[in-house]
């Protein structure tokens, strides 16, 4: 197990740059995605408002609908003021939040039964987090397989996500 280190992180910032794909080597971690809503609900919400308005789907322009998937950098998710990233200092505060909580957790938590679980420093340098989102096509969630406690599960091996990367 260890941290996810593949799926970006959701700053605080206004600049991003497109890229069509990711290059980084993320596809070993794409086995088993939590989301913790369901984005076709997303999707149903949005066509319903354009149902409201009387905006027609067949017509042109045609609208295009992606998934944007990131983690947030929040306060609150790594319990502590530090984890809103805004410049890259506040990135690398953040990643050492995490990587100590994920520490705490394999010392004294569950995580400490399961040592298979560590990551070894190889793999923790292997792939590096990034600032920024996921685009994924229309659809990709059509398989979402539904949890208990409302969160969802997606496998998305063998996809190419496009990614925002904002400038920190």
């Amino acid at each position: 197990m260890g941290l996810n280190r593949s799926i970006p992180i959701f700053p605080h910032a206004i600049e991003f740059d497109l890229f069509e794909e990711d290059i980084r080597p993320y596809q070993p971690n794409l086995k088993s995605h939590t989301v913790f809503y369901n984005p076709k609900l997303a999707v149903q919400a949005w066509e319903a408002i354009e149902n409201k308005l009387g905006i027609c789907n067949n017509t042109e322009p045609v609208r295009q609908i992606s998934h944007i998937l990131a983690v947030t950098a929040r306060q609150g998710y790594l319990r502590s003021a530090e984890a809103e990233v805004r410049c890259a200092r506040t990135m690398d505060n953040y990643l050492q939040l995490e990587q100590d909580q994920t520490e705490e957790f394999f010392n004294q938590g569950p995580g400490s039964s399961n040592p298979e679980w560590r990551e070894t420093e190889e793999q923790k340098k292997s792939l590096l987090s990034a600032a920024g989102f996921w685009i994924f096509p229309y659809g990709t969630f059509d398989t979402l397989n539904e949890r208990l406690s409302g969160k969802a599960c997606q496998d998305l091996r063998g996809q190419r996500p496009a990614l925002g990367l904002f400038k920190l």
